[in-house]
């Protein structure tokens, strides 16, 4: 009887956390809470960069196509920089996105280049798009 009693009381027997334990786990949860912070917070802001740059891309290629369209004559006499805002439909209005197109002019072609400009974390980011078209005429 004696023995059973014993070792029941060693199996019921609970030793707590110690302070140091408790410490030691809760450190540990919190480098790994802020890793898994860290880590969403960057992919997010990655995220949001990476479509910024995809729709300026898209823009210069919609604006770039349409004065390829026009035509060859009209771009013979468009030699200026046209400089225009971005779109109201576009995420780049909100961060001052300014659309430039320029055409250059040889003798055989035209180059247009349109370019994508916007302020980005206080840093100034842009995109361009060129394609040269030749007399068809």
């Amino acid at each position: 009887m004696r023995i059973a009693s014993s070792i029941l009381r060693k199996k019921t027997r609970r030793h707590p956390f110690t302070l140091a334990e408790v410490l030691v786990a809760s450190c540990l949860l919190m480098l790994l809470a802020a890793g898994i912070y860290g880590t969403v917070s960057m992919s997010t802001w990655m995220i949001f960069c990476a479509r910024n740059h995809l729709e300026a891309q898209s823009l210069a290629v919609d604006r770039c196509w349409i004065a390829y369209r026009k035509e060859y004559s009209d771009l013979l006499i468009t030699t200026a920089v046209k400089t225009e805002a971005v779109p109201d439909t576009h995420v780049l209005k909100n961060l001052g996105g300014t659309i430039r197109t320029a055409v250059a002019t040889y003798s055989d072609h035209v180059d247009l280049t349109v370019r994508v400009d916007w302020v980005e974390n206080g840093k100034p980011a842009n995109e361009s798009f060129t394609v040269s078209r030749y007399d068809d005429r």
